[in-house]
């Protein structure tokens, strides 16, 4: 359609004259679609006005039903349950301002607990658990060689003696293991 509304501009800007019996059909092909196209908004619009109709007929029906159950009822339940809803809500208001408030001591704490975790100031603290674990590893060995001599005095003790060598093992074990995590770290 657009190729032959270029044609008919170029036919007009040459000079010739558009014969009218040629444009009357495409004149008729325009009004058939503006037709369609205004028939078709029309009913849109009615649709959606008939909508909007019923659904304010609707709310309307419904404000009365609800204004009729109000004064149907002696006991006003409505008032009371907004007076227990208005309680609730205030509870909640001043349960949410305690917890603001302990939200704000927590940030507090923390932003104090994330300067003092600095690693400048967890090295002191990791070389002496380092130095704990040594210690630690060095009494289980006192402890172990004391049973041993201990163990060497009563006949009959070598079986309790092995089990007990087996958890003294793991034990120190453990502590090397907890020492070469804290000495990563440093």
């Amino acid at each position: 359609m657009a190729d032959e509304e270029r044609d008919d501009g170029s036919e007009e800007q040459a000079g010739q004259v558009v014969d009218p019996a040629i444009l009357l059909p495409k004149v008729e092909k325009r009004l058939k679609s503006a037709k369609f196209l205004l028939i078709g908004t029309l009913v849109f619009a009615v649709l959606i006005m008939s909508t909007v109709g019923v659904g304010i007929g609707v709310l309307y029906g419904r404000i009365a039903d609800l204004e009729m159950a109000a004064l149907d009822v002696e006991d006003d339940l409505m008032e009371k349950q907004f007076i227990a809803l208005e309680d609730r809500l205030i509870a909640i208001a001043e349960f949410r301002k305690s917890e603001q408030k302990s939200i704000g001591k927590y940030t507090k704490e923390l932003a104090k607990l994330s300067n003092d975790c600095s690693p400048e100031k967890a090295e002191p603290f990791l070389k002496y658990l380092s130095q704990r674990e040594d210690d630690f590893q060095q009494f289980v060995g006192f402890v172990t060689s004391g049973i041993d001599d201990l163990a060497g005095m009563n006949k009959g003790s070598k079986r309790w003696l092995e089990e007990y060598a087996k958890k003294m093992d793991a034990v120190v074990t453990l502590s090397v293991e907890r020492k070469l995590e804290i000495d990563k770290l440093l």
